[in-house]
């Protein structure tokens, strides 16, 4: 497995993961189809067979632009499309879904969502849908106990409130001003507090 990104965190460990990480070459990002082609280059070199764009993004979106190898894409952002807000290349890629030639393959977080696109026109053959569960044998209630009591020291967490994590992009279609009013108003029985990550926090 390998990972192409533009920014690879300074903590992050390759050697704790079953996975290499390119970064992808900043020289090039003025010219998006030599970095295109930079990255075929190197699933051949790397004898990769499938790539998968996470979402309509930069860079995951050059995912949809590679020839050389079957392409899948899982917009997990595909709010965007409803979304008036949002800028209109990502409505502009989500709306080509149904057309079943942008891609070889759409992965979908929301079933019924996948429903619409193939109703729209997506070959049912190249729709799937995936569940995002969650790993209970990894994020298990009081498998990490003692870490979490030190964290929530550490950071002025009393131990008796009720902790809310949304780990999510704070976009607009994201709903974390609901999230914020939703805790809000359970706070007012109980101690609690939200805690919302992701990037331009």
């Amino acid at each position: 497995n390998v990972v192409f990104t533009d920014n690879v965190p300074p903590h992050f460990d390759p050697s704790a993961h079953d996975f290499t990480v390119l970064d992808l070459p900043k020289d090039l990002f003025s010219t998006p189809l030599r970095l295109v082609r930079w990255i075929e280059d190197r699933l051949e070199a790397l004898d990769i067979d499938l790539v998968h764009a996470h979402s309509t993004h930069f860079p995951a979106s050059l995912g949809f632009f590679v020839r050389t190898v079957p392409a899948i894409c899982s917009p997990w952002d595909f709010v965007y499309s409803k979304d008036p807000f949002s800028p209109l290349f990502h409505r502009a890629i989500l709306d080509q879904l149904p057309c079943g030639t942008l891609l070889d393959g759409v992965s979908f977080s929301s079933k019924p969502y996948m429903d619409d696109v193939v109703a729209r026109g997506l070959p049912a053959e190249r729709a799937f849908w995936h569940s995002w569960g969650v790993d209970l044998a990894i994020f298990s209630p009081g498998r990490h106990a003692e870490r979490a009591a030190r964290l929530r020291q550490r950071l002025g967490i009393g131990p008796d409130e009720i902790l809310f994590l949304s780990p999510r992009t704070p976009s607009l279609p994201a709903n974390v001003d609901i999230a914020m009013q939703a805790v809000a108003e359970f706070g007012r029985t109980r101690p609690a507090r939200l805690v919302v990550t992701g990037h331009h926090i």
